[in-house]
């Protein structure tokens, strides 16, 4: 990661997910977009946990649309999510594009039988891992969360519902997560 796209402080917590997860908050994606937009905001990246199948995002959301959120600050904090159980993602990002930014996001319920029945499919034909079905089996309730880039493509995840989240500023300040009333 080169220290011109990621803030000296972040990239080594990134490398070891040295986060202070215990102090985050939690709470589910539709709740988060009800509250907060990533409209306008720059997307940085996806990194997998490979350890316990998390997925780790950073953000940063535009202060313009998010006052309250961001701290009333003028330069944008970083917004890191954990999604817990990431069971699939898909995306179609150009890879090299520099902070590209987000034109929307969304989150909503998966029909878990439908997503069970997907998931025998996948077994019978073999598209999984063989030992995917030992350590996957899926805790309602699932989400589909599509983060859409302005012109950079889309991530689209199916997840366990519980996020965590942990907000920084631009020099690695832990800022307080205060999810605005609607």
């Amino acid at each position: 990661m080169p220290d011109a796209y990621y803030d000296s402080w972040l990239a080594p917590r990134l490398v070891n997910n040295n986060f202070p997860w215990n102090q985050a908050t939690s709470t589910t994606f539709p709740e988060l977009l009800r509250r907060v937009t990533f409209h306008d905001g720059y997307w940085h990246g996806w990194f997998p946990v490979l350890d316990d199948n998390s997925c780790l995002l950073v953000l940063q959301p535009d202060t313009v649309w998010n006052p309250e959120f961001c701290h009333q600050r003028e330069s944008w904090p970083y917004l890191v999510i954990e999604i817990g159980r990431v069971l699939q993602m898909s995306r179609d990002v150009v890879p090299d594009a520099i902070m590209p930014g987000i034109s929307n996001a969304e989150s909503a319920p998966v029909n878990a039988a439908r997503f069970t029945e997907w998931l025998e499919f996948a077994k019978v034909y073999d598209l999984l891992p063989a030992d995917f079905f030992d350590y996957q089996k899926p805790q309602p309730p699932l989400y589909r969360t599509d983060i859409h880039l302005l012109v950079n493509g889309t991530l689209s995840m199916i997840h366990e519902a519980p996020i965590r989240l942990l907000l920084y500023s631009e020099t690695g300040e832990r800022l307080p997560v205060r999810l605005p009333d609607v």
